[in-house]
C-alpha cells in the first residue's frame, strides 16, 4: 500500500510543479507595453496663443547607434482641449 502511495504523492506533486510552471511559460511572449506621451502644442506666432488641434506630428528619435525612429501621429482636441496629441512610442524605439 505504501508504494502505491508513494506514486500517488510523486504524480501529484509533478502535476502541480506543471501547473506552476505553465502560465510563467505563457506569459513570456508578451512584450511590455510602450510609452504614452500626451503633450501640447501652442501657436505663438500670431498675438494671441492657442492650442494646435489640427495637423500632422512627427517625431524622430535619434537613437546611440545613429539609426533613427520616426513616429507619427495626428493633432486632435484630447482631455477637454488640454492635450492636442497623444503618441505611442514602443519600447524598441527608445534608446
Amino acid at each position: 500500500m505504501f508504494p502505491r502511495f508513494h506514486a500517488l504523492m510523486l504524480h501529484a506533486l509533478a502535476v502541480l510543479t506543471l501547473a506552476t510552471l505553465l502560465p510563467a511559460a505563457s506569459f513570456a511572449g508578451i512584450s511590455e507595453p510602450g510609452t504614452i506621451f500626451y503633450g501640447k502644442i501652442i501657436n505663438r506666432t500670431s498675438g494671441q496663443e492657442y492650442l494646435l488641434t489640427n495637423g500632422h506630428l512627427l517625431w524622430t528619435i535619434s537613437r546611440p547607434d545613429g539609426s533613427q525612429v520616426a513616429l507619427a501621429t495626428e493633432l486632435k482636441a484630447l482631455r477637454n482641449g488640454d492635450n492636442s496629441y497623444r503618441l505611442d512610442v514602443p519600447h524598441q524605439a527608445l534608446p
